[in-house]
């Protein structure tokens, strides 16, 4: 149900499982709003706590402080959790994310964009997932802090039973972190498997060319990566026919304009390609 104001209580009267919001600007217009939802399931005799409130602060992080952030995530402001409970959550999400409970006070702008990170895992853990989506998760640290942060998230992962999808353009945070991997190349999946074989092994050659475009800190195997991929990256728009990499495949045939690959393989590392590499 949207929010307004003068039928909130018909609203609450109704049960429904959440009350979308209108954009809030301070986490009080949220407690206020729980407040006032709560008398009115008290005074109908319903049962308090059962209606969620949907917020979107998104357009102010710049004026939220850190705790505050946290504390009116979606889906957090659950009607049975008082403010002194869900202030001491958010403490513990943020120590559970190495975000000291003093920077609770502190405004976005301020933090670093380490902090920052932290800060989004502490929203994230605040609605009790079972699955977390990590987009570039580290891709604006340093790699001293990319380090921390990845061993965070397995760290949260080992001790709350998470499951992330991990999306990345960094291969060495890829083979770091995930135990299978899925490659993609304009919206279409190449190959699929377990991060060891897919690395050791890879059977589309988009995924060959992939890693072997990695730049290897070792003047001894420079030319080892072979020649680059030839030609330009198809349009988005307007893709190839097809699989969608044979413009640029060096063992393309006509069969790969015509009809689009499917996953095959043995077992579970499979690639969409009319001729894998390594099948005998």
């Amino acid at each position: 149900s949207e929010y307004l104001d003068e039928d909130l209580e018909a609203i609450v009267r109704a049960q429904p499982d959440a009350i979308r919001l209108p954009k809030v600007e301070y986490a009080k217009e949220v407690e206020r709003i729980d407040q006032r939802v709560t008398q009115i399931e008290q005074a109908a005799g319903l049962p308090v706590g059962g209606i969620k409130l949907w917020c979107n602060i998104e357009s102010y992080l710049g004026v939220m402080n850190a705790q505050e952030i946290a504390k009116a995530s979606p889906r957090v402001a659950a009607m049975a959790i008082g403010a002194e409970d869900l202030t001491a959550t958010t403490t513990e999400f943020l120590a559970a994310a190495w975000t000291s409970a003093a920077s609770g006070g502190t405004v976005p702008v301020d933090l670093s964009a380490a902090a920052f990170a932290h800060l989004a895992e502490a929203r994230a853990l605040a609605l009790s997932p079972r699955l977390v989506v990590c987009d570039e998760p580290v891709s604006a640290l340093d790699v001293s802090v990319q380090a921390q942060m990845l061993n965070l998230l397995a760290d949260l992962q080992g001790a709350q039973g998470l499951t992330y999808v991990l999306i990345s353009h960094d291969l060495g945070v890829v083979r770091h972190s995930a135990d299978r991997v899925c490659v993609m190349f304009l919206g279409r999946v190449c190959e699929v498997g377990p991060t060891q074989a897919l690395f050791s092994a890879p059977r589309h050659p988009y995924t060959k060319f992939l890693l072997d475009s990695v730049p290897r800190p070792d003047p001894t195997r420079r030319g080892e990566s072979g020649p680059p991929l030839a030609g330009e990256i198809p349009s988005p728009v307007h893709p190839p026919s097809g699989c969608r990499f044979r413009t640029r495949c060096p063992y393309a045939q006509d069969i790969c304009a015509q009809t689009v690959p499917p996953l095959t393989g043995a077992g579970d590392h499979q690639a969409a390609c009319h001729f894998p590499l390594g099948r005998a």
